[in-house]
């Protein structure tokens, strides 16, 4: 078994392991968040909900990402209010709660959370356990694919001051392009050693 496998299989189950952590620490602080005292900020895009309205009131008192995500809430269906917040990548569920969206695919769920792990560890354990390039080709297509939710994320975070969360983020991009960059030289360390 050579280094390198090693190394993309350890770097698969690092990305893996801090992105577990970064979506438990930012679940935590969003339950934080949502206890926060008021403050007044801008509205922003939540000024569409009508005078008087919950969604209105709720905006009033906090602050301009959370009053959006109180107008997706409260707004009817189809309305210009709730057609702007979800224009955000954000949605409301049965529930009220606000659950974020990229290529129509729930980005913060716990059955996408255990699958994303799962997959990388099992990758991992592919790299170790399968000699075939296209284990090698496999780990660098999922990584890339999985650094675009990363970078996404990142964005969102900074955009939510949420800086610990943000660090994560950045952390979990730049170990799955360090295992798309390991593993692409190793594959094409394979090919030459073949010809």
């Amino acid at each position: 078994m050579s280094r390198s496998r090693i190394i993309v299989a350890a770097l698969l189950a690092a990305s893996a392991v801090v992105f577990a952590i970064g979506v438990s620490v930012e679940r935590s602080q969003g339950e934080s968040h949502s206890d926060a005292p008021a403050t007044s900020q801008p509205l922003g895009k939540a000024t569409l909900a009508p005078e008087g309205s919950a969604a209105r009131e709720a905006a009033e008192k906090k602050p301009s990402t959370t009053a959006a995500k109180a107008v997706a809430t409260s707004a009817p269906e189809g309305s210009a209010a709730r057609e702007a917040a979800e224009g955000r990548g954000e949605s409301a569920t049965a529930s009220g709660e606000i659950t974020e969206k990229l290529f129509g695919i729930e980005t913060e769920s716990t059955g996408l959370v255990v699958a994303v792990v799962v997959l990388s560890l099992m990758l991992a354990a592919g790299l170790l356990v399968i000699r075939s390039p296209l284990i090698l080709v496999g780990a660098a297509v999922v990584v890339l694919g999985a650094t675009a939710f990363d970078i996404r994320e990142l964005a969102h975070q900074i955009d939510e001051s949420r800086n610990g969360v943000a660090v994560l983020a950045a952390l979990t991009a730049v170990s799955h392009l360090a295992v798309a960059a390991v593993a692409s030289g190793l594959l094409l360390i394979e090919r030459r050693k073949r010809a």
